[in-house]
């Protein structure tokens, strides 16, 4: 995951969907929270690869299982990485994301 997360910040999405993509994969039946926590880099990454739909999708089933969970700290990273999605604010996939969001936070 930590590869993942390193070439999301580095700007390389493609690398880091593949690294990402890879360690959801590798932890999904271990450590569930690591594969959630991958889930939202996951979901950054694609959209910075122009992805935009797909990464609202992650984002927002991650969203789900970490409220399911109780996963403050995990819920607190997904919502940095919808913060991230301001500049496409308007755009049908990041307000269908939001009034998702706001549907599981009463």
């Amino acid at each position: 995951m930590h590869e993942g997360t390193c070439r999301l910040f580095l700007n390389e999405p493609a690398k880091a969907i593949a690294a990402l993509e890879a360690a959801v994969q590798e932890t999904g039946q271990g450590d569930h929270n690591v594969a959630l926590a991958a889930r939202v880099d996951l979901a950054s990454a694609y959209v910075l690869n122009g992805e935009l739909e797909e990464g609202c999708q992650v984002i927002c089933d991650t969203y789900e299982s970490l409220k399911e969970m109780g996963n403050q700290r995990g819920i607190e990273r997904a919502q940095r990485a919808i913060e991230r999605l301001a500049p496409w604010r308007t755009e049908r996939p990041v307000r269908e994301l939001a009034e998702r969001i706001a549907g599981l936070n009463p």
